[in-house]
């Protein structure tokens, strides 16, 4: 922030989160977003994946887990990706709620 005037620099950093969080991806529906956050613990490997669910408007609506990365989410549907031992790969689909999320 070279060349900025020191209080605006000092006003940015306030504003900065003290803890960050990362995500791996952020889907849209029609009507939600969801921001999948990087799992606590990536040694195990079939663990939840944490979600934030937030409407288009922005507002936060909860948080949940889900049992996977989703590839995609439709208004009622998310996709996810799956694999058998012999490594043949599908695409399995689950229906959702926010019942059922939050």
């Amino acid at each position: 922030m070279r060349g900025w005037p020191e209080s605006v620099v000092r006003d940015i950093i306030k504003k900065l989160p003290r803890t960050k969080v990362y995500f791996d991806r952020i889907l849209l529906s029609p009507a939600h977003v969801f921001v999948c956050r990087i799992r606590d613990d990536i040694t195990k490997e079939r663990d939840e994946f944490p979600v934030d669910v937030f409407n288009t408007a922005g507002e936060f609506l909860g948080t949940g887990s889900l049992p996977g990365r989703p590839l995609f989410v439709s208004r009622t549907r998310m996709y996810f990706e799956r694999s058998d031992a012999d490594g043949n790969v599908w695409l399995s689909v689950r229906g959702y709620s926010f019942g059922a999320i939050s």
